[in-house]
């Protein structure tokens, strides 16, 4: 479960239906097979008066797990997005900046001389 959890890049969705499968099999067999397992290791370390046995524990503590799992991966997939959208933006604010130089150079070539305009489009110029 944890190899699911944290390595598999799934949508959160299958995700947890993978999750869910396992439980579930963990639960038929805990119930069907090792039941008598469980119940003796109870009487054995005398857990009966416990409200849960180490069954129902076990058990609980995976659906918490399958939880805490999920919104993990609900908040992975929204940074992933987030994270998505805002390169998105980026590409566009970098284009739109090299447009709005493009043009400016541009205009400064039409309004100065050519020497001029190339003294101030210098990359390396010293700001003094």
């Amino acid at each position: 479960m944890v190899t699911c959890a944290v390595f598999l890049r799934l949508n959160s969705v299958l995700k947890l239906a993978v999750l869910l499968v396992m439980i579930a099999i963990y639960s038929l067999l805990t119930e069907a097979f090792y039941t008598s397992l469980f119940v003796r290791y109870d009487t054995v370390h005398h857990n009966t008066e416990n409200f849960l046995g180490t069954k129902e524990t076990s058990l609980l503590l995976m659906a918490m797990f399958l939880l805490a799992v999920f919104y993990h991966g609900q908040q992975l997939e929204y940074t992933a997005r987030l994270d998505f959208l805002w390169r998105v933006q980026a590409k566009e604010e970098i284009n739109e900046m090299k447009e709005l130089r493009e043009h400016n150079e541009n205009m400064l070539r039409n309004i100065l001389p050519s020497h001029v305009a190339r003294h101030f489009l210098e990359k390396d110029r010293d700001n003094e």
